[in-house]
């Protein structure tokens, strides 16, 4: 993974860095989608895919929920970033689209959000 977590979103303030993992799960769904619907594909490296990008999702998605209703819970970037090359790790094929789906985030949101910084 070429994204650093710590560095980058240290930068973000609260808005920007919930903005960045809403969007960040919105493009994993686009990549899972991708990976479903397109043609050449063998079925087993779908299933895979699929599964490994749908693990970082849900908790990306779980992350959305903690920083929402539990702002004061201690679930730092750099856990984000463990658990995202972890799982990247377990199947290596998935990482160009994760750090798309980062990469379209951040820059969505530092383009976009920086007024609010």
């Amino acid at each position: 993974m070429n994204f650093n977590y710590p560095e980058k979103l240290e930068v973000l303030n609260p808005k920007q860095r919930l903005y960045f993992y809403e969007l960040f799960a919105h493009f994993l769904t686009v990549s899972i989608r991708g990976v479903l619907f397109t043609e050449g594909i063998d079925d087993s490296e779908r299933v895979e895919r699929t599964k490994w990008l749908n693990e970082i999702s849900h908790r990306i998605t779980y992350k959305i929920f903690v920083m929402d209703k539990k702002p004061d819970a201690k679930w730092t970037d750099t856990e984000i970033q463990e658990m995202i090359e972890m799982n990247i790790e377990k199947y290596p094929v998935i990482e160009k689209d994760v750090n798309a789906a980062i990469e379209m985030s951040y820059g969505y949101v530092m383009e976009n959000e920086v007024d609010s910084v």
